[in-house]
């Protein structure tokens, strides 16, 4: 079967198969590259970030046990930002101070007053031995206020 002739008809479907083959593996390759891509762009999910909190950023600042001390809000559609106590209630007051926050309406860097919760603990807020969960560019600052970037990104796209 394999040495007997092959009509024009049988070359032609054999290579339509073959073609037809490359272009459904080359699709599927492109598929898993373009959703790796989707999973893992910095722009996109700071795009997607920003639409899903409809311009509202929560920053959680824990401490290295991993227990919440406070929260800082900021409110990119109203231009506020305030702190609130997240840590577990109780009778032991904690007082949580020069905490940098950006002023949203005039833009500059300002340091927080300070804030007295009623927490389960004794707490104190040092920023080189805290964790925050949020977005790496408002992590950025918090780290240095002078790394802006991230509140002119938001800035720059609010204005368009």
């Amino acid at each position: 079967m394999f040495f007997k002739e092959w009509s024009l008809y049988e070359i032609f479907l054999n290579i339509l198969l073959i073609i037809l083959f490359f272009i459904i593996a080359s699709i599927i390759y492109w598929d898993t590259i373009n959703k790796k891509i989707h999973t893992t762009s910095r722009c996109k999910k700071q795009k997607e970030f920003y639409d899903k909190n409809k311009g509202i950023y929560n920053l959680n600042v824990k401490n290295k046990s991993g227990e919440n001390l406070f929260n800082i809000k900021y409110d990119f559609n109203n231009k506020e930002q305030n702190i609130e106590c997240s840590c577990n209630k109780g009778n032991f007051g904690s007082t949580f101070e020069n905490i940098p926050l950006k002023n949203l309406k005039t833009n500059e860097n300002i340091y927080s007053k300070p804030i007295y919760c009623n927490c389960d603990k004794k707490y104190i807020y040092d920023y080189t031995n805290s964790i925050l969960e949020v977005n790496p560019g408002l992590i950025r600052y918090m780290q240095n206020q002078n790394n802006s970037d991230f509140f002119d990104y938001i800035n720059y796209s609010l204005s368009k």
